[in-house]
C-alpha cells in the first residue's frame, strides 16, 4: 500500500505539464488546435516557406508555449462539465492519460464493508447531512499519526480530499497543479457561478478558499471537528485548543482576505480534507452525492468569494518578481526587527 509520499508524487507526474505534453503528441492535438484568427478571410495561405501542396493545403505555424497542455485541460474541463466525472473518464482514457480506463469509479473500487458507526460521531453526520455506513472508516478520518490504534491514520483519506493551496509558495512557476475532491467542488461551482472569470481570477478565487486558514474556519465553526480528532501529543492539542479560540470569532469574509495572517495547526484543516475523501470512499465514489455534501459544508466561504479577490503581500511580491525575470525568491523569517536613527 502507498504512503500519501508516494501517492503525491505519482499525482505529480501524472498530471505535470510534461506528461501532458507528451500525451498530446502521441495522439496528434496539434492536428486540431489553430493559431489563426477565427474568421478565415484574413487568413490567406500564399506559396512560399513551408507551404506545400498535396491535395491539401498546408502550412507552417507556431503556437504560444503550453498551448498543447492548456488544450488537453481544456478537453477534460468541458468533458467533465458536459458529461459529469464517467465523461471525463472517458476523454481521459481516449487522450491516454493515466485515469485507470472508462469504467465508472462506483464499478471500479471495491465497497466498504458495513461497521457500526460509534454514538460520538451522530451529531456530527446529522450537522453533515450524510449517513455513513462504515464507522471504521469514518474513525479512520479522525485518527491523528500520533495516535497509536489499530486504526489506520487519516494520512491517505486527506490525499483523496485535499484541497492544499501554499500560503507561502517559493517556487514562482511551480512544477504541477495539486487538485483532489474539495478542488473540484470549488472549482466547478466558481466556474458556473462566475462565467466571465479568467481562468487565473477562479484559481486565486478557489486557492482561497483552500488554504488552511480557510478550512480550519470550517472545522471548527461549521463542524467543531476538534472534539473528534483523535490525537496523542500534547503540544499539538495545546495548539490546536489556541486555534479553536481564535477561529472561532474569525469572520469567513476576512479568513478569505486576510488569511495569511494566521497560522494553525495543519491537524485541523487536514481532518477536514480527510473527512471529505472519507465520504467519497464510503459513497462508493459517488462524486455527485458527495459534491453536494461537501458544497453545503463550503457553504459560507463560497458565498464570499469573487473573482476580483485582493492578493495578499507574498503573492503580490512573487507576481512583481516574476514581471521582472525571477524564477525563484527565497524568504528568512526573522524574529524581529529594529530601526534606530541613521539605520535606514
Amino acid at each position: 500500500m502507498l504512503h500519501t509520499g508516494q501517492l503525491d508524487s505519482l499525482r505529480g507526474k501524472s498530471v505535470s505539464n510534461r506528461t501532458l505534453l507528451a500525451r498530446a503528441r502521441e495522439v496528434g492535438l496539434e492536428q486540431f488546435l489553430t493559431s489563426e484568427p477565427s474568421d478565415v478571410r484574413k487568413w490567406r495561405p500564399t506559396e512560399g516557406d513551408g507551404l506545400f501542396f498535396d491535395e491539401v493545403w498546408y502550412a507552417q505555424r507556431t503556437f504560444a508555449r503550453r498551448s498543447l497542455q492548456d488544450c488537453m485541460e481544456a478537453l477534460l474541463g468541458v468533458s467533465f462539465l458536459s458529461g459529469g466525472i464517467s465523461m471525463a473518464l472517458r476523454t481521459g482514457t481516449a487522450l491516454r492519460l493515466c485515469f485507470g480506463g472508462e469504467t465508472p469509479w462506483s464499478e471500479r473500487y471495491e465497497k466498504v464493508s458495513p461497521t457500526l458507526v460509534p454514538p460520538l460521531f451522530e451529531p456530527l453526520e446529522k450537522e453533515l447531512g450524510y449517513k455513513f455506513k462504515s464507522g471504521q472508516l469514518l474513525v479512520e478520518a479522525f485518527t491523528h499519526p500520533s495516535f497509536t490504534s489499530n486504526n489506520a491514520c487519516y494520512q491517505r483519506l486527506e490525499f483523496l480530499g485535499d484541497g492544499k493551496s501554499y500560503l507561502f509558495q517559493t517556487s514562482i512557476k511551480p512544477a504541477y497543479n495539486r487538485t483532489a475532491l474539495i478542488d473540484v467542488v470549488i472549482l466547478e461551482y466558481l466556474f458556473k457561478k462566475f462565467p466571465y472569470a479568467t481562468s487565473g481570477q477562479l484559481t486565486w478565487a478557489k486557492s482561497r478558499a483552500v488554504w488552511a486558514p480557510a478550512l480550519t474556519t470550517i472545522a471548527v465553526k461549521r463542524l467543531s471537528l476538534q472534539k473528534y480528532l483523535l490525537v496523542s501529543n500534547v503540544e499539538l492539542q495545546k495548539a490546536i485548543g489556541q486555534s479553536v479560540e481564535e477561529h472561532s470569532s474569525i469572520s469567513y469574509e476576512k479568513i478569505v482576505l486576510e488569511g495569511w495572517k494566521y497560522e494553525p495547526p495543519k491537524a485541523l484543516s487536514d481532518v477536514a480534507e480527510s473527512l471529505c475523501g472519507a465520504m467519497l470512499v464510503d459513497s462508493g465514489y459517488n462524486y455527485e452525492e458527495v459534491r453536494l455534501v461537501v458544497e453545503r459544508l463550503l457553504e459560507p466561504l463560497l458565498d464570499v468569494l469573487h473573482p476580483n479577490i485582493p492578493k495578499d503581500p507574498t503573492s503580490e511580491l512573487l507576481l512583481s518578481l516574476a514581471k521582472k525575470g525571477c524564477e525563484r525568491a527565497k524568504f528568512e523569517f526573522v524574529a524581529s526587527l529594529t530601526l534606530t536613527e541613521g539605520s535606514y
